[in-house]
């Protein structure tokens, strides 16, 4: 599709339009995983057909603003072609359910403990020492329950540590039927969202938007500059610790833990949020008004 927007441009011919939705940003996140060696052979053709592609299309849509400031900087690409979309969340399709009426929670047997939920996929992405060691810090507090529902390589990696170190608070549960995500967000009094500082800019947790529609309260684990920890200061509805600060994790959640005014808050910030700025809705307009108006220079 590039290609071909490429050839009509230099043939005269301008009857498409080619918009390009950045969900990952690449090489970037094979860099980020350490599956390519930046600067290496690959790694520069490889960036080198990012730029043309990302060069050649009309419009670009990036995740967030991390990963904006990545595509103009890295690849030289005009900022006006360049529109910030975030992930959304279904405001209708989520929302708050009271501890006392999911029947999930009851089911799992973790409705009468202070819940810190970690949902979605744990994977390379995501800071998981940083839990380990927050959660080795707090194995003696018996009303507080670490909470992983989902999948992925590091979710593993932590059941292993789990066996290993026998942590008396911690439990682990696959991924939920669909039907039931709304049940699962609210099993939680406070969630996790966590993001390596080497993967800013090229990807964006969708998780965090999911959190919010629920009216719940976030902590991040990761750089101040990522789209999710921007989102979460700028509408006070949770907290960011930085990565490696296993006793500020720990503090952050004894904050919460200790007020429930406060967690009450920050969820209904959270919400109001989403509905105003990040629901399927809005973005989905946006969206289209920006084909619109790509596809008006035709």
């Amino acid at each position: 599709a590039v290609g071909l927007s490429r050839w009509q441009k230099l043939s005269g011919e301008r009857s498409a339009a080619v918009v390009q939705h950045v969900m990952d940003l690449y090489p970037e996140a094979a860099e980020a995983s350490r599956l390519l060696r930046p600067g290496g052979i690959i790694d520069r053709v490889l960036a080198r057909l990012t730029r043309w592609s990302l060069s050649g299309s009309d419009a670009v849509i990036a995740l967030g603003r991390d990963m904006a400031e990545r595509i103009i900087g890295r690849y030289r690409i005009d900022p006006s072609k360049v529109s910030v979309i975030p992930p959304w969340a279904d405001e209708d399709d989520l929302g708050y359910v009271d501890r006392a009426a999911n029947t999930l929670a009851q089911q799992l047997d973790v409705s009468d403990s202070f819940n810190l939920v970690y949902s979605g996929n744990l994977g390379e992405a995501h800071d998981v020492q940083t839990m380990i060691d927050a959660i080795e810090l707090t194995r003696n507090q018996a009303d507080l329950r670490w909470v992983f529902i989902g999948g992925g390589k590091r979710s593993e990696q932590l059941r292993q540590e789990s066996k290993q170190r026998k942590w008396p608070h911690f439990v682990s549960f696959g991924y939920q039927p669909r039907h039931r995500l709304r049940e699962s967000l609210n099993i939680a009094d406070v969630h996790l969202v966590s993001q390596l500082p080497r993967f800013t800019g090229v990807v964006v947790p969708s998780k965090l938007f999911g959190i919010m529609a629920s009216g719940r309260p976030s902590i991040m684990i990761g750089p101040a500059e990522a789209e999710c920890s921007r989102i979460i200061e700028e509408n006070d509805c949770g907290m960011v610790v930085a990565n490696g600060d296993a006793a500020g994790l720990v503090a952050a959640i004894e904050r919460l833990r200790g007020d429930q005014s406060l967690r009450r808050r920050m969820g209904e910030n959270a919400r109001t949020a989403l509905v105003r700025r990040y629901s399927q809705r809005i973005a989905c307009r946006r969206i289209e008004a920006l084909l619109q108006a790509v596809r008006g220079r035709y």
